[in-house]
């Protein structure tokens, strides 16, 4: 809602041992919560990252089993690749994932059409800080998160040591601008109604199965 001065900052492609700790005590600093798009079988490797993170609060997501290109897989693949992972996490949890990224946010009809299938609202973004690769540069991820960064955005990060280096500017200079920090759920219940209803419908249809 880019009425709402608020940000979604969400994180791909965890937990890392390298940097997961790191990022939660930032947004521990400064009391934000994120939303965490884990790949599955990081998941079943740190399993203690992903306590800690849903412990302190923060949303955890569907970023597919092994972090496979969706478009193009044979649907049963294709099905195995996000169910997997929900099965992950609900052998910790007891619980289901609700919101899913593909992997390179590269998707195909087959893809989102699946998503809906199993009760996901597949998730984008509006700013992406390009903090993947080798010879990441932390300041070059707070200057471009920064200036892409409006009401009502979803920032999209990585679990990586370079963006939990630069994370702390990044939440102190959007707590001065006078930026919320919500959950990507939190952001889906501030949409005007009739988008909100949209956005959910899914999950509505899922509670009804």
């Amino acid at each position: 809602n880019p009425a709402l001065k608020e940000v979604a900052v969400t994180f791909d492609d965890g937990p890392h041992r390298e940097s997961r700790e790191q990022i939660l005590n930032t947004l521990k600093q400064f009391h934000a919560k994120a939303t965490f798009f884990e790949v599955g079988m990081r998941m079943e490797q740190n399993p203690d990252l992903l306590r800690r993170t849903i412990a302190e609060g923060h949303e955890i997501a569907n970023h597919t089993m092994f972090h496979i290109t969706l478009p193009g897989l044979k649907p049963d693949t294709l099905h195995k690749g996000i169910n997997e992972a929900d099965i992950v996490y609900y052998r910790f949890t007891g619980k289901h994932l609700r919101l899913l990224r593909p992997p390179g946010m590269r998707f195909d009809s087959a893809t989102l059409e699946e998503a809906k299938r199993l009760g996901y609202i597949t998730v984008s973004y509006t700013a992406a800080s390009a903090d993947y690769g080798d010879h990441v540069d932390p300041n070059n991820v707070i200057e471009r998160t920064l200036s892409r960064t409006a009401p009502g955005g979803i920032l999209l990060l990585h679990d990586y040591p370079a963006t939990a280096k630069a994370l702390p500017e990044i939440l102190e200079t959007l707590t001065k601008q006078g930026y919320q920090f919500v959950t990507v759920e939190e952001m889906l219940q501030h949409l005007p109604p009739k988008e909100r209803a949209e956005a959910l419908s899914c999950w509505n249809l899922s509670s009804e199965a």
